[in-house]
């Protein structure tokens, strides 16, 4: 790719960005994507008043277990410098979502080394509608995927070299960690990265993830008698993936419910998780179906944040919904957001194809199996509940993948390289 090509995306993708901002500012509530934006303020707003990690707005301020730390805690240092946080919270995540696509670039030159390598990966993570709009939400995925990406970064080989080896890997570990805290699904992705790695270098990185992990379980342990990072694994296995295998069952629309009640109470918390394997391991088949449907929601278009954005509070219903009413406006909407950001996704998907073309490179064979195990990761802990913003963190992955199969720079077109004279 061409350095004017690569800055005219990179250009519409920052262009696309502040346009979702500045249309959204009008009515920054628009930017509050129910109910996780809401806790997150909460949690933000307490801590910031010196009530502790809580999202109660009374006393007693009981301790949370629901959320993690990471992403509540960013956004009261936002709060501590004033402003709101429909504004400067969005604002932050729009400029870590920008940050995110020169990150890339930066971990593909690291990986590759190669100064023109992240053309074709930064790109495409610069074009990615549902990065663009869902960093226009109070929500974690910017920060997220920065975390994510500086510690792939730090897994690159010729960065991860001899004595600094170790020194590379703890802070991918740390990175990791950090990721874990602000969003827990993240949880198992160290290991996901560990695997087929030296065994100590693997174990270097494990160690950065648990220096920042543990300490919060045991914080939860002792606040609410819950051993875990967090209960929003069980919380989602009985709210949503075992409702979703029996609305199914029952013929029922699913949908999401508005309140999640008895998260911070060890005792409902191992009932849901034991209800909800009871449902899934009873029904196997129809949850397999139901997390099949989620992938493809997950990884095809998704015109809802783009919609809320811009102000409409209905809009027409995906393929896998009831039909439902919506204006004109709306519809038009959908079509033209599901037209664009479907032929992204058939590029990025077919690039990512083709760059498993450089698997004969030793390198670029680590970078594949790598971003890969990043992705399947992904895959693996999803379910049910998925849809097109749980593709936010993968996009960056894939875009690696295509860059894999960008041919490599010889040393006649290096103008770093040694030329002989006359």
């Amino acid at each position: 790719m061409s350095r004017r090509a690569w800055l005219v995306l990179v250009g519409i993708g920052l262009a696309i960005r502040i346009g979702f901002f500045l249309a959204s500012s009008g009515d920054p509530s628009r930017r509050l994507y129910s109910p996780d934006s809401f806790d997150y303020a909460r949690l933000a707003e307490n801590l910031r008043a010196g009530h502790g990690f809580t999202a109660d707005a009374n006393p007693p301020f009981r301790p949370n277990v629901l959320r993690t730390p990471v992403y509540p805690g960013f956004l009261a240092v936002l709060l501590a410098l004033g402003g709101r946080l429909e504004s400067t919270g969005v604002a932050a995540g729009v400029l870590l979502s920008c940050a995110a696509i020169w990150l890339t670039r930066l971990t593909a030159r690291r990986w590759l080394a190669d100064a023109r390598a992240g053309r074709v990966a930064s790109a495409l993570v610069a074009v990615d509608l549902g990065a663009a709009a869902y960093a226009n939400f109070l929500l974690t995925e910017s920060l997220f995927v920065v975390l994510i990406v500086l510690a792939f970064a730090c897994l690159a080989p010729r960065t991860a070299r001899s004595e600094s080896r170790a020194k590379s890997y703890f802070l991918a570990g740390l990175f990791l960690g950090a990721s874990i805290l602000c969003r827990p699904i993240a949880l198992g992705l160290p290991i996901a990265l560990a695997i087929g790695r030296p065994l100590r270098s693997g174990a270097v990185l494990l160690a950065g993830a648990a220096l920042l992990v543990v300490p919060w379980v045991l914080r939860n342990q002792s606040a609410a008698g819950i051993f875990n990072v967090s209960s929003v694994a069980d919380v989602n296995l009985f709210y949503h993936r075992r409702r979703a295998v029996r609305d199914a069952l029952e013929s029922v629309e699913h949908e999401a419910p508005k309140e999640i009640p008895g998260s911070n109470d060890p005792v409902r918390v191992r009932r849901m998780r034991d209800e909800g394997w009871r449902v899934i391991l009873d029904n196997p088949l129809s949850y397999v179906r139901l997390t099949l449907v989620a992938w493809l929601r997950t990884f095809g278009p998704d015109d809802r944040p783009a919609a809320l954005l811009l102000g409409f509070t209905s809009v027409p219903a995906p393929w896998w919904s009831a039909p439902r009413q919506a204006s004109l406006g709306a519809q038009r909407l959908s079509v033209a957001e599901r037209i664009l950001e479907g032929a992204f996704l058939v590029v990025l998907y077919l690039l990512a194809a083709g760059g498993w073309r450089g698997i004969s490179d030793p390198v670029r064979k680590q970078l594949l199996l790598s971003a890969a195990a990043v992705v399947l990761y992904f895959l693996v802990v999803s379910g049910p509940e998925y849809y097109g913003r749980f593709r936010v963190p993968v996009v960056p992955f894939i875009a690696l993948m295509a860059e894999a199969g960008r041919p490599a720079r010889t040393s006649s077109e290096d103008p770093s390289a040694p030329r002989g004279t006359g």
